[in-house]
């Protein structure tokens, strides 16, 4: 009996895979991937003294850090080879009997009962029965700035009775916003099937 499980297809220019957890085959831990994810992205490049080491330890930083949301089951790190600003979005998924009857915006938003999102429209995704872009806006203390706005994005979709979540969060809305497609055609990817008819896809391979 095959699994229902899903696959994304990510663009090797705009997105690196992150493991969740270590060792994670063929790393043995997060310094060797961080290591050699740096070697690859600065492969023929000159850069500044220094640059490659502040490179590998913001990869080991993100390989090493927690998902906004407990249980992801997938981390990219968006770095625009064409230039732009770097930052992280997740992958989450989870089960229709396991959410009952709650609509994806519900779902997105955190739940039933949780405060409406400041935008959320259905949108089309080949792939899915049904999905939706749903926006977040809230405030978190912080140290000597006292309230800070944050920003989430989630494409969020239902497929096969598994549901699949992708997430940014950060508190500069500006680069979510600028994210927006770029999230929406990694999300666009997800295929969800069978073990068989998925083949032996991975969830992402980088050049970089």
């Amino acid at each position: 009996m095959n699994d229902i499980g899903y696959s994304v297809d990510l663009d090797p220019t705009l997105w690196i895979p992150v493991p969740l957890a270590f060792p994670s085959e063929p790393w043995t831990d997060a310094t060797q991937w961080a290591r050699v994810t740096t070697e690859r992205l600065l492969d023929g490049m000159e850069v500044p003294e220094g640059l490659a080491q502040e490179l590998q330890d913001l990869a080991l930083t993100i390989a090493q850090s927690d998902s906004p949301l407990p249980e992801a089951e997938g981390r990219f790190w968006y770095f625009p080879v064409g230039g732009g600003v770097m930052h992280i979005a997740h992958l989450y998924a989870t089960t229709r009997q396991a959410v009952d009857d709650l609509t994806l915006t519900e779902i997105a938003a955190g739940g039933r009962g949780e405060p409406e999102p400041q935008r959320a429209d259905r949108v089309s995704f080949d792939g899915f029965e049904d999905a939706a872009r749903v926006i977040l806006l809230s405030v978190v203390p912080q140290d000597g700035y006292g309230e800070v706005p944050v920003g989430h994005m989630r494409f969020i979709g239902e497929s096969k009775g598994i549901i699949v979540m992708l997430d940014v969060t950060g508190t500069d809305l500006a680069v979510l916003g600028a994210m927006e497609s770029h999230l929406a055609d990694l999300f666009a990817s997800i295929r969800i099937g069978t073990s068989a008819e998925l083949g032996n896809m991975e969830v992402g391979t980088s050049p970089h």
